[in-house]
């Protein structure tokens, strides 16, 4: 089950729907690796086991949405504040109220920007966001298990994201121009994206191919076909052994 089927969240923040959309990304290329024989049965055990903590982190913060939004509701339609004139208002005796007021809006930050709840994640990491880490703050990486971070590239003669290398069907392969795929032994289909030869980043992208690491040398980065990361591959074993016993888990 996914969407509102598997979990039904407060209202606030649209953390529900994002979520089962979500949902939606991560079973639909399981099922259907299911169905085309490259992977067995027991693979889709693996859509709860990446996706609950997932959605109990969203909950967890769907439910802070809420107690800060009545807070905030409450200071605005008190009496004691409504009816309170600008001017009055800006008065040393309205100081304090006025500091509650501010603070309360800064506290629905997150309720407004929830970036890294949205794609910030990492399958097989900690979703806990109560160790200080503020769900409107995303800091890209290329660690298992997390998106693949985006940049702006041309491919096939049209600007798009490299998100977009990613079209679902099959695990790819973004690697430096001289990575060599060879013979892997696996069913499972992968395809490759060289950097500089099928696709280039575009100005100002020089980081991101840093960040993923193939910027230089014989290297390259597994992603599945739901644009998280598998890990960093050197040649064609690093391959079989990431889609037999890697976050892949085929």
């Amino acid at each position: 089950m996914l969407g509102d089927a598997a979990h039904v969240f407060p209202p606030t923040g649209g953390l529900g729907l994002n979520t089962g959309i979500a949902d939606s990304h991560n079973l639909i290329w399981k099922i259907s690796a299911v169905e085309k024989g490259w992977a067995s049965l027991f693979f889709l055990q693996t859509y709860t086991d990446e996706r609950r903590p997932v959605a109990l982190a969203n909950a967890r913060q769907s439910a802070k949405n809420q107690k800060m939004l009545f807070k905030l509701f409450h200071f605005a339609t008190d009496p004691r504040t409504a009816l309170v004139t600008v001017e009055a208002w800006e008065d040393k005796a309205h100081h304090d109220r006025r500091a509650a007021i501010e603070q309360a809006i800064q506290d629905n930050r997150e309720h407004f920007d929830s970036i890294n709840l949205q794609i910030g994640y990492v399958y097989g990491g900690d979703q806990n966001l109560s160790k200080g880490e503020r769900c409107d703050v995303y800091q890209p990486s290329c660690v298992p298990g997390a998106r693949l971070p985006h940049a702006w590239i041309r491919y096939r003669g049209k600007l798009c994201s490299s998100l977009d290398l990613i079209d679902g069907t099959a695990f790819v392969i973004l690697a430096s121009d001289n990575f060599n795929l060879g013979q892997k032994t696996t069913r499972v289909p992968v395809k490759i994206q060289r950097i500089g030869t099928d696709f280039t980043v575009e100005q100002g992208g020089s980081p991101w191919a840093g960040l993923i690491g193939i910027d230089t040398g014989c290297s390259g980065v597994l992603v599945r076909p739901d644009q998280h990361i598998v890990g960093r591959v050197n040649g064609d074993c690093d391959i079989d052994a990431l889609l037999s016993f890697g976050s892949a888990g085929l």
